[in-house]
């Protein structure tokens, strides 16, 4: 009766919340009543067997069901979004005292109060609540929730840029989640060994596992965990710069989210910024920027303003910018940025990483190369130092850096950095992706630049489908200005040098660029 009434308890509390809001809400409610735990662990004897009996002396057992009680309701915020709110309310059941005489729900308080920090981006807060909550779990014998808090253990890690930590988690997350034996903690250890295979830069084993995930959660079949799991296949594509098979996996996961939990729940904006990044690797950042501006604007309401998740949306309306030719105002914003970010996350934050490249881009973009190639350094050292020589991020600053010093006219410091960072790109991303497209354009200019034709070839035929309907005009224009380049060099074809360069030179004037129509004519392609 005890595992029974447990489950009164969440279903009481998941309406009571859900009672105060708009009658809109009601979907809402009754998506959320189908995520709580189901009775099948009550009918099983191993589980009941393993549960830690209720006090049996009167007023210990009402303090242990009032303790109850605050829990159903912690866990009933949480699915609200209502961080703010279940860590105070976790904190006080924590200290209640029925968590202190009936040790599961000590160790269960101390669980939501790490979950409801690591929600807020207090993660070395959480790690400290979190492993409380373990020593505790593993006291009271309850399996089910080591395996809970191991995941957020090895969440926060992954976060916190601590691989190593991430690894022993998942070696102590893999053997519990055997214990226990249920679909759900299969489901957790693959859902954490895809952000430890993101977090090293192995994007083809994360979009691996990201699709086993989202499999095995259709087949548990609760639709909230499935949902977040196409969101997480969803990013997991975007970050391989797979546009367009990453879109409909978030469209997907922003729809159902939207009506399991309401359209201004903080997974909203995750998925907005998410949909917006593919706005913009896509060249459209003039659709990207709203939707930036509208994910931040979730989190600001609901009380997430100033945590991690709001810097990388700002970070990423600045960067915006930048691409709408905003340079100036631009730089300066990311300069004040870098500071910011510095000062919540340390110096050697991911995050601070990915401004210093902003920072470089931007500079570049405003024709300042010195300094961009100068900033565009920094990251790669950034890089190198914190996530390894062979990190996917650590080669897109190669590629980076040498698209810089192509500009600034040295080829011969370029070359190497392209050479380095193209199996990295192609292994993680594939050959159609942004990054090996990109890095193979700067290959073809490099290549011809040091009058090496024959090795420059290979390089701007590959990329020719990536750029044939790209939206920027000056980078398609590029590509087939290098195809004919190389073709020309080596006495190839003249009739398809001659269709290349004219629509080379289409493209340049449709764009106004002056420096790309001159070296289109100053080769004499055009008949």
């Amino acid at each position: 009766m005890a595992c029974l009434d447990r489950r009164g308890e969440d279903l009481r509390a998941t309406v009571a919340l859900f009672a105060a809001v708009e009658a809109d809400a009601v979907e809402s409610l009754a998506r959320a009543v189908e995520e709580l735990p189901g009775l099948a662990a009550c009918a099983d004897p191993e589980y009941l067997r393993a549960a830690w009996p209720l006090p049996e002396e009167p007023a210990l057992r009402r303090a242990a069901l009032e303790t109850r009680a605050q829990l159903a309701e912690i866990k009933a915020s949480l699915l609200a979004g209502r961080f703010a709110a279940a860590e105070q309310l976790a904190r006080t059941a924590a200290a209640s005292p029925g968590a202190q005489v009936h040790l599961p729900f000590a160790a269960e308080a101390a669980h939501l109060v790490g979950v409801a920090t690591q929600e807020r981006g207090q993660l070395a807060e959480a790690e400290r609540e979190l492993s409380r909550a373990l020593h505790l779990a593993d006291a009271a014998r309850d399996d089910a929730l080591r395996v809970d808090v191991l995941f957020r253990l090895a969440r926060n890690a992954s976060e916190r840029g601590r691989p190593d930590d991430v690894r022993r988690i998942l070696d102590d997350l893999a053997a519990v989640a055997r214990r226990v034996g249920t679909p759900e903690a299969r489901a957790q250890h693959v859902e954490m060994s895809r952000a430890f295979a993101r977090s090293r830069g192995e994007l083809a084993r994360a979009v691996e596992l990201a699709r086993s995930l989202l499999a095995l959660r259709e087949q548990i079949g609760q639709p909230l965990q499935t949902a977040e799991a196409a969101a997480g296949l969803g990013a997991q594509l975007l970050n391989a710069s797979r546009y367009a098979e990453a879109e409909p996996h978030l469209r997907r996961a922003q729809e159902s989210l939207a009506r399991l939990l309401g359209p201004e729940h903080p997974n909203q904006a995750r998925l907005l910024a998410n949909l917006a990044a593919v706005r913009m690797g896509t060249g459209h950042p003039d659709e990207a920027l709203p939707m930036f501006r509208e994910a931040l604007e979730i989190l600001v309401a609901a009380g997430l303003g100033e945590q991690p998740e709001a810097l990388t949306m700002r970070n990423a309306i600045v960067a915006a910018w930048t691409e709408l030719g905003r340079y100036d105002e631009a730089y300066a914003e990311l300069e004040r940025l870098l500071v910011r970010n510095e000062k919540a996350l340390g110096v050697e934050a991911r995050q601070v990483g990915t401004l210093l490249y902003n920072l470089g881009d931007n500079r570049q973009k405003a024709g300042d190369l010195a300094s961009a190639v100068a900033w565009l350094r920094k990251a790669l050292a950034h890089a190198e130092r914190n996530r390894g020589p062979d990190h996917i991020w650590t080669a897109n600053c190669r590629w980076g850096l040498a698209a810089a010093l192509l500009e600034q006219g040295d080829p011969d410091e370029a070359l190497p950095l392209l050479v380095a960072a193209l199996p990295v790109q192609l292994a993680e991303t594939g050959p159609d992706s942004d990054d090996t497209s990109f890095t193979r354009l700067s290959l073809a200019r490099a290549y011809l630049d040091l009058g090496r034709p024959s090795e420059a070839l290979p390089h701007a035929e590959a990329c020719q489908d990536y750029f044939t309907d790209y939206p920027d005009l000056v980078d398609r224009a590029n590509a087939r200005l290098y195809l004919a380049r190389a073709l020309h060099a080596l006495s190839r074809d003249p009739g398809r040098v001659a269709e290349l360069a004219k629509r080379a030179r289409e493209d340049f004037a449709a764009a106004r660029h002056d420096v790309g129509l001159a070296a289109v004519d100053r080769l004499h392609l055009v008949p």
